[in-house]
């Protein structure tokens, strides 16, 4: 059963050389990113750094490798 809560990420359209496939795939990129880096949409979607671990104490800065 698929969850119902999982984020479904922008499909990425297969660029051509045409100005508008081309700003497509450039949107559908910036928006995954953006929801990757917690910018857009919720944050519980967001991608976990190394720094958020060291910053929760749940590794040391050291055991980064």
């Amino acid at each position: 059963m698929a969850n119902k809560n999982a984020k479904k990420y922008p499909a990425i359209p297969e660029p051509d050389t045409s100005p508008v496939a081309l700003r497509s795939s450039i949107l559908s990129l910036k928006e995954g990113q953006e929801v990757l880096i917690g910018v857009r949409g919720d944050r519980k979607f967001s991608a976990v750094t190394w720094s958020d671990l060291v910053d929760l104490g749940l590794i040391k800065a050291s055991d980064i490798p």
